[in-house]
């Protein structure tokens, strides 16, 4: 309820308005958001789907399957920097003989897992950059060498990517990645499954190969 008082300035000739209200209840005007980079949209052909359909496992052997290729593209509105990495979603114990045909001199962290419905790896695969048109000039391509921390980065021997590892692109071969508004980079999969005799499974099993894949702003 409003209340209106009147006075006269003892030494003035204006009249003086007072009004007096009471709180009747308040609430809170909150402001919120995130400040991000500008978008950078990654794009998988063919919706980030491998397929291999119906095979054929085989005893006595692992099998090597044949090598998909697909590719990534990725567009930003401004310039910016940015690496990637791919973490296993079926990571689990390999079987050492399927382990020994996969690897072919590669070391466990680039073995990715192709499920286990049973507790068991049906089998695994490797995830690799294929090399750039002949014709083009390719950027160097990075990892770091500081982990997550991305402070330091080297130059990659090898185009077999490890697990939870970033990587990134530099186009003007200073060892620092640089800012890019679009980029396209061909993968590829080689896959293999394990032997007949050691899959648990007598009926169907299916291939169940998951692996998260983030672009990382520097």
């Amino acid at each position: 309820m409003k209340k209106v008082v009147s006075t006269m300035l003892r030494h003035g000739v204006a009249p003086s308005l007072l009004v007096v209200a009471s709180v009747a209840g308040a609430t809170e005007l909150r402001v919120t958001g995130k400040i991000v980079p500008d978008a950078c949209l990654p794009v998988f052909s063919d919706a980030g789907v491998v397929d291999y359909g119906p095979i054929s496992s085989e005893r006595g052997a692992a099998k090597i399957l044949s090598k998909k290729i697909f590719s990534l593209s990725v567009s930003c509105a401004l310039p910016s920097r940015l690496a990637l990495r791919l973490i296993d979603n079926r990571e689990s114990a390999p079987i050492p003989q399927m382990q020994t045909v996969a690897m072919r001199n590669r070391s466990k962290k680039h073995l990715f897992g192709l499920g286990a419905e049973s507790g068991q790896n049906a089998g695994a695969y490797i995830v690799s950059f294929e090399p750039a048109h002949p014709k083009a000039t390719p950027p160097a391509m990075l990892e770091s060498a500081t982990g997550i921390n991305a402070t330091q980065w080297m130059l990659s021997s090898d185009n077999a990517i490890r697990k939870n590892v970033l990587y990134a692109w530099d186009a003007e071969h200073k060892i620092h990645p640089g800012g890019t508004l679009t980029f396209e980079v061909k993968l590829s999969i080689q896959a293999v499954i394990d032997s007949a005799d050691n899959t648990q499974e007598k009926e169907d099993a299916s291939l169940n190969g998951s692996a998260t894949f983030e672009l990382l702003y520097l």
